[in-house]
């Protein structure tokens, strides 16, 4: 079974950026950065959402050119790779809706991004904040346990 390896300090981004995303009944997110070595993947960092993003209700659309900047940023540092995103659900179940996986196969069958999966991870702030990491490929969508990582691992 996968894994997904998260280091604390990116946890704790995810949650400073919900925290300070300036409307909570609207979705935020960034793209996640990373190294997908097959039974685990290892998350090197996340994205804002972009000065160009939308933020409704039941959608967050990233900016596309911030992501792109995000991402060559992440290869130069480290040969991270963009391997999904992370965004909120604030009144919903933490887990991908049908338009996110509408999103996501789009993203699978792009043959320039060359992903073969993709990481979801979705929070929810109401009532209570909850994270949970989803894989999603061409055939299947499953949950993906998370390995909170501390800064000396």
């Amino acid at each position: 079974m996968t894994r997904l390896h998260l280091p604390r300090t990116v946890l704790d981004r995810i949650l400073s950026l919900v925290t300070e995303h300036d409307d909570p009944a609207t979705e935020t997110g960034g793209i996640i950065v990373g190294h997908d070595h097959g039974r685990t993947i290892d998350v090197t960092g996340v994205g804002e959402p972009g000065p160009n993003a939308v933020h409704e209700p039941w959608r967050f659309t990233r900016d596309l050119q911030y992501a792109g900047k995000v991402a060559a940023d992440a290869w130069r540092r480290d040969r991270s790779q963009w391997i999904g995103e992370w965004h909120t659900h604030p009144r919903g179940h933490p887990a991908p809706s049908d338009l996110d996986l509408r999103t996501y196969a789009s993203l699978l069958r792009n043959p320039s991004l060359r992903l073969d999966r993709f990481v979801a991870v979705v929070v929810t702030t109401a009532p209570k904040t909850i994270i949970a990491a989803w894989i999603v490929t061409s055939t299947t969508v499953g949950r993906l346990p998370i390995r909170i990582l501390s800064s000396n691992e």
